[in-house]
């Protein structure tokens, strides 16, 4: 089974302004890493402290910014299981972004 990953409009800004190589490796991991249920043992998830429910997902020099979707955001998706992915940012700015969720 496969999870549903929602993409806010502000996550879509965020990856249309990095760089091609960027990109490239943002989308396979939210393409195959993300939706796999359950998540692969070598994917860098990290709650982050203090700010229950966020999590953040480490790839290369970027972090995506994501919580577990709830019961009513997945209902009609055809899924239990799903990712809401609020930001992607740099690493330097993980702590700024967060401000401003």
């Amino acid at each position: 089974m496969r999870a549903h990953v929602q993409i806010s409009p502000r996550a879509e800004k965020d990856f249309r302004q990095l760089d091609a190589t960027a990109r490239k490796r943002l989308r396979s991991t939210l393409a195959d890493k993300l939706t796999a249920a359950p998540l692969p043992a070598n994917l860098d998830v990290r709650p982050l402290e203090g700010l229950s429910p966020w999590l953040r997902v480490r790839v290369g020099e970027h972090r995506i910014i994501c919580r577990a979707l709830t019961a009513a955001e997945l209902r009609g998706t055809g899924s239990t299981l799903g990712l809401y992915v609020a930001r992607i940012v740099d690493r330097k700015q993980l702590h700024t972004a967060m401000k401003n969720l």
